[in-house]
């Protein structure tokens, strides 16, 4: 989640990394709805990602958070870089 200092940014996995940059917390709502991908911790519900802080320590990604190359984690899950 962290670009300055990656390795001590909170990460996570998701099914699909964005295509393109997304912009504003609305667009990571509609991008985690429509995807089954979530950009904000785990626990966080999409519905509430417009009150959530939004920082490199989380529990949501800085914006804008930067279209991804994908790495295969596992099965059904990928590592966006």
């Amino acid at each position: 989640m962290g670009i300055i200092d990656p390795r001590n940014a909170m990460q996570i996995c998701v099914r699909h990394c964005p295509s393109s940059n997304i912009e504003t917390r609305k667009h990571a709502r509609d991008f985690a709805v429509h995807n089954v991908s979530r950009l904000c911790r785990y626990d966080i519900d999409p519905a509430d990602y417009e009150k959530q802080s939004w920082t490199s320590d989380g529990p949501c990604p800085s914006l804008p958070v930067y279209k991804r190359q994908v790495f295969l984690i596992a099965a059904n899950y990928t590592r966006c870089n």
